[in-house]
Parts: C-alpha cells; sequence; structure tokens
C-alpha cells in the first residue's frame, strides 16, 4: 500500500468519526426539544441547550 493510499484511509476515517460525532450531537439538540415540548416551564432552558448541542455538531462537521 502506498503512503497515498493509506493517507486515504486514514481521511475516511477520521471523516467517519466526526460525522458520527456530529450525528450524536443533533440527536442531543433534538432531544432537548422534544423534552421542552414535555415541559413548557422549562423549555427556555432547553431549547437554549439545543442550540449549543447545534453549535458543537456544526463545529464537528466543519473540520
Amino acid at each position: 500500500m502506498t503512503p497515498s493510499q493509506k493517507q486515504k484511509i486514514c481521511w475516511g476515517k477520521t471523516w467517519e468519526v466526526e460525522m458520527e460525532a456530529a450525528r450524536r450531537l443533533r440527536a442531543m439538540a433534538l432531544l432537548c426539544r422534544q423534552t421542552a415540548a414535555l415541559q413548557p416551564e422549562r423549555s427556555w432552558k432547553l431549547l437554549a441547550e439545543a442550540e449549543y448541542w447545534e453549535h458543537l455538531a456544526a463545529a464537528a462537521s466543519a473540520h
């Protein structure tokens, strides 16, 4: 295997790991939004937390 091929494999794994991390972070944001719908008294805090998770997901997938 050439160094170029090894680099492509490494990059592919890195990309997969980053996309999985972004998917999990977006799932956390969704969970916060769903909980906010069920708990209106805490919705402001949960929606802010959802925004935080989305921000982390965007940062994870931007690399």
